[in-house]
This record gives C-alpha cells, structure tokens and sequence, in this order.
C-alpha cells in the first residue's frame, strides 16, 4: 500500500520535474562582472528594495500604518492598508497630524489611552475615537500615565533633558472627569497627601 502512494507520488511529480529541467540556468558569476568596491558599498535601496518599518495596529484596528518608500524618495512616507489586504494607501501630511502616535499607555480595561502629542497631553476614549486635549500649556509636557484607578492623568512637566544625566521635571496630574477640579488643585490635593 505504501508503495503504490510512492509510485502515484512520483508519477504526478513527473511532469512538473520535467518543467524545471528545461528552464534555463542562472548566468554564472563570471559574466556578471567583476565585484568592485563600488559595488559592495552602493545604496542597500537601491539594490535590494525598501521594506516597510515601523509596522502598527491603528487604534480602531481597521488599518495597519506603516513607513514606506517605494518611490525611493529621500524619506519615508506613512502608508495604511486593511488588515484584509489591498493596495497600501500613501497618507497625507494632513491626515497624519490627526491620527493619535502608535506610542501611549492604555489604562486597565484598555478602553482608553493617554498620550504626549506636540509637547502636550491627549486622552483618546478607544470606544467613540474621540480625544480630548488634557493640557495646552507653553511647556512641554511627557510621561503620561493613568493614575489612581484611572482617575487622574500624571505626566511630568518642563523636563530639563541633558545628556548623560536623568531629566528633572516637575510630576503633574490632571482630572479625566469634566466635574473634577483644576489640573492645579488635584496636583494640590496630591501633594498634601503626599506631605
């Protein structure tokens, strides 16, 4: 029994064996030239593709973003695509200052995300894709996280970044709920518990 499988096996594979003989084989490496530094050190683009990079999920999972150069411009570009497949979509300079960046901390039941755009701090509510601003100050502020069960946004405020040494910045927090009091005050009401 096992041998007739073996013998049906080989009798379909024939034909395609066959096919395979009669392409042509590859030019040997002679003909190519001879290797030169200039060719060893050339571009990687250039002779081997670009591939995309920076590969993410968008918030609402009906897209994958990723950074592509097909045309071999100087930078690369963001691109979409469905997860099901499709042509990749080039997105525009406009539409990518409204997207929310791939980086944030989600809180406990990942139903929001709290972020650091332009120097300033973003709630995105997962369920309805709206965002909310949190701060709009001249400083820069970073390190956003959720705080007491999700209550409080904490981020760190005018961080002095110098090389080789750990940034000093004033830590912060802010309400998520619109009756909750000023940013201040809840940084208030924090401090003295802390004191």
């Amino acid at each position: 029994m096992r041998v007739s499988f073996v013998v049906r096996a080989l009798a379909l594979l024939g034909p395609v064996s066959a096919a395979f003989a009669q392409t042509p084989v590859a030019a040997p490496a002679a003909s190519l030239g001879p290797l030169t530094v200039e060719k060893i050190m050339r571009d990687p683009a250039q002779w081997i593709g670009t591939a995309p990079s920076n590969i993410y999920w968008g918030e609402d999972g009906k897209r994958i973003y990723f950074n592509w150069n097909p045309d071999k411009n100087r930078r690369d570009s963001l691109y979409a695509v469905a997860p099901s497949g499709g042509a990749p979509r080039k997105i525009s300079f406009r539409d990518q200052l409204n997207l929310p960046p791939n980086t944030g901390v989600y809180d406990q039941k990942f139903a929001r995300k709290v972020y650091e755009k332009e120097g300033d701090i973003y709630l995105l509510d997962l369920k309805t894709n709206k965002v909310r601003r949190v701060t709009n100050t001249a400083e820069r502020e970073s390190d956003a996280a959720f705080a007491l069960q999700g209550q409080l946004v904490s981020y760190t405020r005018g961080a002095i970044c110098l090389p080789g040494i750990r940034p000093m910045a004033k830590p912060c927090s802010a309400p998520i709920s619109a009756r909750a009091t000023t940013p201040r005050r809840a940084h208030q009401r924090i401090s003295r518990k802390s004191t």
